[in-house]
């Protein structure tokens, strides 16, 4: 028994269909439909995926720079697709939604992460002025008049 045969066998019983051969067959279905226009665009989910990875790098100060890397990328990505948008608005209607959806999180997420940076930046800056700060109130202590100096009162 061929392999021709078996899966003949096995169309007529599960399909009732009643092909002899395996060329009687219909053609797959993707040679019957026409070649139909996309009406998604190319960037768009990319654009929802790295603008939402953008605010969860940017909830945590170390991954703020992250952050903005992702911002910047999905905020990229929806300036080129936006003219193909323009160019065809009733089909890519659908998919633009999610084209928003990514502008507005990487909006978020810079915002986010700009927060995080600045105060990470005005944290070292106030680090780096004030390393002596600390040590300078020592240097106010009045030698002259040590309460302490002539107590002899010790009982060893």
């Amino acid at each position: 028994m061929s392999i021709k045969s078996v899966i003949c066998t096995l169309l007529k019983e599960a399909m009732n269909y009643e092909y002899d051969s395996i060329d009687d067959l219909p053609p797959v279905l993707h040679q019957q439909t026409p070649h139909v226009s996309p009406t998604w665009l190319p960037r768009s989910i990319a654009c929802v995926f790295i603008g939402g990875h953008s605010i969860i790098a940017a909830i945590h100060p170390v991954t703020a720079i992250g952050g903005v890397v992702c911002a910047i990328v999905a905020l990229r990505k929806y300036s080129l697709d936006k003219p193909l948008y323009k160019s065809n608005p009733h089909a890519y209607a659908r998919s633009y939604k999610y084209l928003r959806a990514g502008k507005t999180t990487a909006i978020i997420g810079l915002s986010i992460s700009a927060l995080w940076l600045s105060i990470l930046i005005l944290g070292i800056f106030s680090a780096a002025v004030n390393t002596n700060s600390r040590y300078d109130r020592y240097d106010d202590y009045n030698y002259d008049n040590d309460p302490w100096e002539n107590f002899d009162d010790y009982d060893y």
